[in-house]
């Protein structure tokens, strides 16, 4: 193998790896997004928040916000799957539609408007 075909091996596998968001999705994001905040991970959950957002709501509050939704989602005994049903990207704004079947047989259908930060999706 050539040293030149070598490099651009090592070069891709350090973007897949790197977490650059060079592959992410705004419907990854929202699934990530959802699975920290079942897992109670808040300090990451609010980085997957737009900056506006989070100007808007402040810590304290954004914080509240988390430790509700993470009560809530572990009254229903978890989240069993997370369903993508359309993601519609225009430019630097996207909106993600699914449902999130939790383990207590109940779901909940979202809608959720996401915006492009510093080559991120995030949470509107």
């Amino acid at each position: 193998m050539s040293k030149r075909i070598l490099n651009i091996m090592i070069f891709t596998l350090l973007l897949i790896s790197s977490g650059c968001g060079l592959f992410s999705s705004p419907a990854k994001t929202t699934k990530n997004f959802y699975r920290a905040v079942e897992a109670g991970k808040l300090d990451q959950a609010t980085k997957m928040v737009s900056s506006k957002v989070k100007s808007g709501m402040g810590d304290q509050k954004m914080r509240t916000m988390l430790s509700e939704a993470t009560r809530k989602i572990r009254e229903h005994r978890g989240i069993d799957s997370i369903e993508i049903t359309s993601e519609q990207i225009t430019g630097d704004v996207a909106d993600v539609s699914g449902t999130i079947k939790y383990s207590d047989g109940t779901s909940e259908n979202f809608n959720q408007k996401l915006l492009k930060e510093d080559g991120d999706w995030k949470l509107e």
